[in-house]
């Protein structure tokens, strides 16, 4: 029996993946298909080094500041990690990521690392659920704040007769309020107490906390605003850009690839952005994660921590089983 229920979560983790992998490609095909390859590629030769450059430099700036964050939750539950540790282990992370999507990427790199520096892993798995709040949190405000003003565009109202469009991008609005209000309440109940308790001694630090989420929401506004060049205007950014960031976040694809070129497309020509444009600048985005990302093999190459080889072995060895 035990070998059959292994068989059961084997088979539904390998269909979770290939629904994920189709997903990505499904969406990708869509878009090329919907502009066409000539269509892109003509403006993929308007593409500006600079101003992806200027993308990777916003995402290495955050990842500080996702860190800090993190850190900030961690000293809540522990005053072990030191900014330093979480920053090499946040690293690591994201370079497993590129290798193992899901889970395994960041979560168990980081019970690793942070096992090995004395941090019990109930208290990193904690801190995780924590900090995934709180990057829903700031994100779900911004969207239920720009639903009305996204429905008063001009754009909006001119495509009231093209309802596939129109229901596609409320669609993908309510899934993110609605995937958001479900997420919370799932991370709460995983150590509801503990968390209760949290919220009850460390009121100040905990909004401090969410502060930190409005500023990397912030962040992901500027770096969208960047690859389009300054051209678009930065307050119709901070409309839609949350949903767009939100729904490439949600785990239905690999790395957000797909989700965040369709809902780039979509909720940016709310804002009278062209779809090959709003295409292109959310590949961009992509790309840029995937260069920060290998900051970490600098780390772990050096071995700047040793630990990093076991985390990695024990990521590969929990794939396996």
């Amino acid at each position: 029996m035990p070998y059959i229920k292994e068989l059961v979560f084997t088979v539904i983790k390998i269909m979770r993946k290939i629904f994920n992998i189709l997903i990505s490609i499904g969406l990708l095909f869509l878009a090329v298909y919907y502009f066409g390859i000539d269509r892109i590629i003509d403006q993929a030769k308007n593409i500006k080094l600079e101003f992806f450059l200027f993308a990777i430099i916003i995402n290495l700036l955050l990842i500080p500041i996702v860190t800090k964050r993190w850190q900030l939750i961690l000293r809540l539950l522990t005053p072990l990690p030191t900014f330093v540790q979480c920053i090499r282990a946040q690293l690591i992370a994201m370079y497993a990521g590129l290798f193992f999507p899901g889970l395994i990427s960041g979560t168990a790199v980081k019970l690793v690392l942070m096992r090995q520096i004395g941090i019990r892993s109930k208290y990193t798995l904690l801190s995780i659920l924590f900090d995934k709040i709180a990057i829903v949190l700031p994100l779900v405000t911004c969207i239920a704040i720009s639903v009305p003003f996204i429905a008063d565009t001009h754009v909006f109202q001119e495509e009231l007769d093209n309802f596939p469009k129109v229901v596609a991008a409320v669609f993908l609005v309510f899934i993110s309020v609605i995937a958001g209000a479900l997420l919370i309440p799932r991370f709460v109940d995983n150590d509801s107490m503990m968390l209760k308790d949290l919220f009850h001694l460390h009121k100040g630090k905990i909004a401090a906390i969410f502060l930190w989420g409005i500023v990397v929401v912030c962040m992901g506004v500027l770096q969208y605003w960047t690859l389009f060049e300054f051209k678009a205007s930065l307050a119709d950014l901070f409309l839609v850009t949350p949903a767009v960031i939100f729904i490439s976040s949600l785990p239905l694809s690999i790395g957000g690839w797909g989700l965040r070129e369709g809902s780039g497309i979509l909720f940016f020509a709310l804002i009278d952005i062209p779809g090959e444009v709003a295409l292109l600048a959310s590949v961009q985005v992509g790309f840029a994660g995937i260069i920060v990302s290998m900051i970490g093999a600098f780390f772990w190459s050096k071995d700047l921590i040793p630990e990093g080889k076991k985390a990695m072995s024990a990521a590969i060895a929990k794939t396996k089983n």
